[in-house]
């Protein structure tokens, strides 16, 4: 197992790939065996459809979904806003079982619905055990113009 990367796998547990950031580059050796790739496929899948998803029209149009911070942030820097942002991910981890099993059944619920991504597939998916999570989310600090101390 690489601890230095998102997504890299060990035995029977490992993270859910929410979010929008990819996984950074491994820096350890990749010693992974079929299954661990057959993973990490479903992986990518399940998260492309997950995504889909939440670009679905809601009633308003197409959802920005995970490009959502960008929008706001493009959105308050049009109107002279000045805008900070910062990556607060989710880390959960084993202590976190009853809410990663949530997020995992939410995320195989919604990528179902989609169906970019076989039923066989979401159902071998959801049924693997985790003990962690990185879940994306970001921070949006928003400053309107008049309280501005440029």
């Amino acid at each position: 197992m690489c601890s230095a990367s998102r997504g890299r796998y060990t035995g029977a547990t490992h993270p859910i790939p929410l979010g929008s950031a990819p996984a950074p580059p491994c820096p350890c050796p990749k010693i992974d065996t079929p299954a661990q790739d057959l993973r990490r496929l479903a992986d990518a899948a399940l998260l492309a459809a997950f995504h889909a998803h939440q670009r679905r029209d809601k009633g308003f149009g197409a959802a920005a979904g995970p490009d959502a911070p960008d929008a706001l942030s493009d959105a308050f820097n049009a109107a002279g806003y000045a805008v900070q942002e910062g990556d607060s991910a989710w880390r959960l981890t084993a202590g976190d079982e009853a809410l990663i099993g949530e997020l995992a059944g939410g995320l195989a619920a919604a990528a179902g619905e989609t169906a970019q991504v076989d039923a066989p597939t979401v159902a071998a998916w959801r049924a693997v055990s985790r003990t962690g999570a990185v879940v994306g989310h970001a921070d949006t600090l928003a400053i309107p113009s008049r309280f501005r101390q440029d």
